[in-house]
This record gives structure tokens, sequence and C-alpha cells, in this order.
């Protein structure tokens, strides 16, 4: 749950800044 939580915000935020 945590991982992939954590990789689509990651990219999300990677997408934004």
């Amino acid at each position: 749950m945590a991982t992939g939580s954590l990789q689509a915000l990651k990219e999300m935020i990677s997408a934004v800044f």
C-alpha cells in the first residue's frame, strides 16, 4: 500500500516540480 502510494505521490510531485 505504502509502496504504490509513495510511487504515485513521487511521480505527481515530480510532474508538478
